[in-house]
């Protein structure tokens, strides 16, 4: 599935299911309680779906804001029926234009696996601060920011 098959909308409480059958699809277990505290703390007005024309959820991005000019993306995952045809780019760019037109910053805390960290170094984002360990898996987790 490409990009430009795909309708992009604000994802509302309905979508839930939805969000988490592809949350589970993409995510090892490990993350599912860090995935419900996010779902819960979420930005609603900047939490996005891509959907076919069949209204089935190809992905989804899970923002919080964690300061005034400050939002962080919380999980981007893609169903991997529909990986590698832009759709992760296409979210990801929803909340870099936003943060450009606000002056906020981007953060995350990516998946500490060497494939996604390049994804999102290729799309601008570099290393900041010191790993920490993370509350929920243990994992060494490196926050990144959009610069």
């Amino acid at each position: 599935m490409h990009s430009s098959n795909v309708t992009l909308r604000v994802l509302s409480s309905a979508d839930y299911e939805a969000v988490s059958a592809v949350f589970k699809a993409v995510f090892p277990a490990k993350y599912n309680l860090e995935f419900h505290d996010a779902w819960e703390s979420r930005n609603i007005h900047l939490t996005y779906g891509a959907f076919t024309s069949e209204e089935e959820l190809a992905g989804f991005l899970l923002t919080k804001q964690t300061a005034a000019n400050q939002q962080q993306i919380e999980f981007l995952g893609v169903n991997p029926n529909c990986q590698k045809g832009g759709i992760g780019t296409i979210l990801l760019e929803m909340i870099l234009d936003y943060c450009q037109k606000t002056k906020s910053r981007a953060t995350l805390i990516p998946v500490n696996e060497h494939r996604i960290i390049q994804w999102y170094k290729k799309h601008g984002f570099k290393e900041y601060g010191h790993p920490r360990i993370s509350e929920y898996t243990g994992d060494l987790e490196q926050t990144m920011i959009y610069s």
